[in-house]
């Protein structure tokens, strides 16, 4: 009888047990969520274009998720799906696409999607953000440096004292190539002087900032684009999931191309500094690091005032000051940005001749410039280069040509400008 009354209240104790046990693992499974991502954050992009078009729009998967990002600006951020998708970027408003590549975006993680470059090269990168603060001590931050550019080169990034001298130290970051992402270098936190010069060559300035601030425990992106010269960098910083903030350079360069009649000397002085002290016709000088501004430039040709007209230099850029015949002083902007194709060569003429006609400029017969007048520049033309290629510059009034080369060599993913220069006694290439 005991046997028999006892079982069923075993039963029942069992019962409660088992029911308790589900009871128990339903509870936690609601606690964690089901144990799944489902209940994580979906990942978050946001649109920082540094492009030279002033809007594009972003699509994943045809789908169009950002509108017209403005230039310079950094967008909000998007919530977009944990998965991978076909990113592409298209000029505002337009159907066709400009560049296009895959990527995966993941749950919890926060994305600028940085687009750089002229239309016919552009591109972009996806920049993770997502770095633990708690990682860095007191006292340190993070800096890592993305070169947005396809002409500059490679660059090195010093981040220093302001009197520091660059031949005597070594570079924050070496040799970041055009369109490479550093990995972060923790430094202390505060005020830095910026300098940014061709890789391995401390003296090949390229951008020189007073201050650049690095706020404690914080990561920040130093983005570097190129300057309308195509050698000269503009800087901006982009804090981790803050912030994006433009650091233009505020210089230019410039040059001297003197062509004046007689082998005449030439000087010049941009706000009171001498360009070229005494360059003798037919020759071209070098660049200068100069301010930008709008300012007078004052040319000399043996020591006779020629011209203190007014120019402006943009921010950026490289000009050629072109002295030549009896008193011509033209300003000429250089667009030293690489050809967008590995595959071709960009050459150009410039005519610095005492001649009246317009000259012509022909590589291996086929003509690349046509009628490019006294004291202009040409155009740049894409021609595929080699190492047994023929150039010649022809005038109008003259049966043969004024300057000829053959078996030059043009470099495929290189730019040339073809001088034809008065001074001596007949035309000079």
């Amino acid at each position: 009888m005991t046997m028999k009354s006892s079982m069923p209240r075993l039963a029942r104790r069992t019962g409660w047990l088992a029911l308790s046990t589900l009871l128990a693992a339903s509870l936690l499974l609601s606690a964690c969520g089901g144990c799944d991502d489902d209940d994580k954050p979906d990942p978050q992009i946001r649109v920082l274009n540094l492009s030279d078009l002033s809007s594009v729009d972003i699509y994943l998967d045809n789908e169009r998720k950002v509108s017209s990002a403005a230039q310079g600006q950094i967008g909000s951020y998007q919530s977009v799906g944990a998965d991978s998708f076909d990113l592409e970027v298209r000029r505002a408003g337009a159907d066709t696409q400009l560049v296009r590549d895959e990527r995966s975006f993941s749950k919890e993680q926060h994305f600028t999607v940085l687009v750089y470059g002229r239309e016919s090269a552009l591109g972009f990168i996806t920049l993770p953000e997502d770095e633990d603060a708690d990682e860095l001590d007191a006292g340190k931050a993070g800096l890592r440096i993305f070169n947005a550019s396809q002409d500059v080169g490679d660059l090195d990034v010093y981040v220093t004292t302001s009197a520091v001298d660059l031949s005597e130290t070594v570079p924050t970051h070496s040799s970041v190539g055009s369109g490479r992402l550093s990995g972060f270098r923790e430094l202390s936190s505060g005020s830095y002087r910026l300098r940014i010069t061709g890789a391995g060559d401390s003296a090949d300035i390229r951008l020189d900032l007073p201050e650049i601030k690095l706020d404690d425990k914080t990561f920040t992106t130093l983005v570097l684009t190129g300057g309308s010269g195509g050698v000269l960098v503009h800087g901006g910083t982009l804090r981790q999931q803050g912030s994006y903030t433009a650091a233009r350079n505020t210089k230019a360069r410039l040059r001297v191309v003197a062509g004046a009649t007689g082998r005449g000397v030439v000087a010049a002085t941009w706000q009171g500094r001498s360009i070229s002290a005494g360059l003798v016709s037919p020759s071209v000088g070098p660049y200068a690091l100069v301010d930008a501004a709008d300012a007078a430039l004052d040319v000399r040709v043996g020591g006779q005032l020629w011209s203190n007209a007014s120019r402006k230099l943009d921010a950026g850029g490289d000009y050629s000051l072109l002295v030549h015949g009896n008193g011509g002083v033209n300003l000429i902007s250089d667009d030293n940005r690489l050809p967008s194709s590995a595959s071709r060569a960009r050459v150009r003429l410039v005519h610095g001749a005492p001649l009246s006609d317009a000259l012509t400029l022909a590589v291996d017969y086929s003509v690349v410039a046509a009628d490019v007048p006294t004291g202009q520049a040409s155009s740049f033309a894409n021609v595929v280069g080699g190492d047994e290629k023929r150039l010649d510059v022809s005038a109008a009034s003259a049966a043969d040509a004024i300057y000829s080369l053959t078996d030059t060599r043009l470099q495929n993913g290189a730019l040339y400008t073809v001088f034809v220069l008065g001074g001596a006694a007949q035309p000079t290439g």
